[in-house]
């Protein structure tokens, strides 16, 4: 096997799965939001949902980035207050470190969604 094939099929395998799922949580009408607007959602938006049509919004909680658009997949930012009108079933951290933090926060503003970690 050539080098890096290995890689290049897992990588390629991981993407498959990720847009499996967030095709199925789409199709029964599952509302996906992001949370984290730096590099890794970046590279992980444009990479599995490049045109932004399962992944609605991305919350940060840094106030520079509310109200921008995630460069390329287009989602917009927004501040995790605007969940509460967004009502996400399920949302995808991009960073698990923050998962106690973030699950703390949603469950202050009323919500209980599902979490996936990318």
């Amino acid at each position: 096997m050539a080098p890096g094939r290995g890689l290049s099929a897992a990588f390629g395998a991981k993407v498959a799965s990720w847009r499996d799922r967030l095709k199925q949580l789409h199709d029964r009408g599952q509302r996906v939001v992001a949370w984290g607007a730096g590099a890794k959602a970046v590279t992980f938006l444009n990479v599995v949902d490049p045109v932004g049509s399962f992944i609605s919004h991305v919350v940060d909680i840094n106030p520079r980035k509310r109200g921008s658009f995630v460069p390329g997949s287009g989602q917009q930012i927004v501040e995790p207050n605007s969940l509460r009108e967004l009502h996400p079933d399920v949302i995808v951290l991009m960073n698990q470190i923050y998962r106690d933090e973030i699950t703390a926060e949603i469950a202050g503003l009323g919500l209980n969604p599902e979490f996936l970690a990318a």
